[in-house]
């Protein structure tokens, strides 16, 4: 954990998660729906190619898949992002998801301490819906916020500002818990403070550089909060 604890707002009135890598650990869905993808594009499996997606949007993935590997023309784009977040769901749905150690007890902490919690994640509505109804925690934010309802996704700032927006509460109040280069790009931006959770499919000097302070583990930012 880094030595930062003291920049963190000494009165802390809301934490936003990010969902995929905070709140479970989707990256096996999210290969495993890259394999079933490239299988039915004929295409041959590429597991360094799969990881390298890791904390980059979907649509950004596809326009790389499709420009350096399917050179199909860009109109495409919206047709292979539906063909494989249909692949997703699929699993989504079929699947037993597995939530990040920690996370229930740091959600109980942190209303016990009446400090807000929201959600503000890259992924559609539909995939928001299905993970937090699978795991019964919609009421436990007071906000939800996709990367659907905003312009530009993460790394840019918007998800985060229109969250601290519907919250109604000063950034400089509010703290992210973020595992991506992205997300701790995108709260930051946005004024925030920002925990990361190390990512064992991330860089984690990237990751500390970028945050004010990274733990391990969820049970760690009890400890900080």
């Amino acid at each position: 954990m880094k030595k930062k604890i003291n920049i963190l707002p000494k009165k802390i009135e809301a934490v936003i998660f990010d969902m995929d890598g905070v709140i479970v650990d989707t990256e096996p869905l999210h290969i495993e729906a890259y394999h079933i993808f490239f299988k039915q594009l004929n295409l041959p499996a590429d597991d360094s190619l799969f990881h390298s997606f890791v904390g980059i949007s979907i649509e950004d993935n596809i326009r790389q898949i499709i420009k350096t590997i399917l050179n199909e023309d860009i109109s495409q784009t919206k047709k292979r992002i539906k063909q494989r977040n249909s692949i997703y769901i699929d699993l989504l749905k079929n699947n037993t998801l597995n939530v990040i150690t920690g996370f229930h007890e740091l959600l109980n902490y942190l209303h016990d301490k009446n400090i807000t919690t929201a959600l503000a994640s890259s992924s559609s509505w539909e995939q928001i819906d299905i993970i937090i109804d699978k795991l019964s925690i919609r009421n436990k934010f007071s906000v939800l916020c996709s990367g659907h309802d905003v312009k530009a996704t993460k790394p840019a700032p918007d998800i985060y500002q229109k969250t601290v927006k519907d919250l109604g509460i000063l950034p400089s109040s509010v703290v992210a818990i973020e595992d991506s280069i992205v997300g701790v790009t995108a709260a930051k931006a946005a004024a925030l403070q920002c925990i990361a959770l190390k990512n064992p499919y991330m860089d984690d000097r990237k990751l500390e550089e970028l945050s004010d302070i990274a733990v391990n583990n969820l049970h760690e930012v009890i400890d900080i909060i």
